[in-house]
């Protein structure tokens, strides 16, 4: 169980400490993949990284997942929490990958504020965040109040012992 050891101090929201001392742990539901909870949510976002690409490659899950998410009219996005990332570099490695985002659509680590902009009409806890990387993204995910689901092909998963579980994990999407 994860304690708020930090609560005197006064940090702002998506910061690594707040995901990962929120005192509410999570335990994983596991799942075969993001189909299995779609219809729960109106919005997916990925991580740049290790969900639907790899190292530069497309990986072949993502590649159909995309297309199926857009038929049944579910809103993507791509999330990324590199401070030095630019929304038209990253919508452009996607892009050459293969897939189709604008870079509205694209986001970063300041945009978790204020996702009602991105999304007017979805609610928090209707956003899904497809992450690869526990302490960071399933962190940021926690401390915006966002559903998450890791994606660990090992099928390990650190966050649990790290005090910040996701809320669902597969070993694809």
């Amino acid at each position: 169980m994860a304690s708020n050891s930090l609560s005197g101090f006064n940090l702002p929201p998506g910061s690594l400490v707040p995901g990962l001392c929120d005192g509410q742990p999570t335990e994983s539901v596991a799942i075969a993949g993001v189909l299995d909870i779609a219809h729960d949510f109106e919005v997916v976002v990925f991580s740049a990284e290790g969900t639907l690409c790899r190292n530069g490659k497309t990986l072949p899950a993502g590649a159909v997942l995309v297309p199926t998410l857009r038929r049944k009219e579910r809103k993507l996005a791509i999330f990324t929490t590199e401070t030095d990332a630019s929304r038209e570099e990253l919508a452009r490695r996607v892009n050459y990958l293969g897939f189709s985002f604008a870079p509205e659509r694209i986001l970063l680590r300041e945009d978790f504020s204020n996702l009602k902009k991105k999304f007017p009409l979805a609610e928090n806890q209707r956003i899904l965040l497809v992450c690869s990387d526990p302490l960071n993204e399933v962190a940021l995910g926690h401390s915006y109040g966002l559903k998450t689901l890791l994606i660990t092909p090992d099928g390990n998963d650190l966050s649990e012992s790290l005090g910040i579980g996701s809320h669902y994990i597969a070993s694809s999407v």
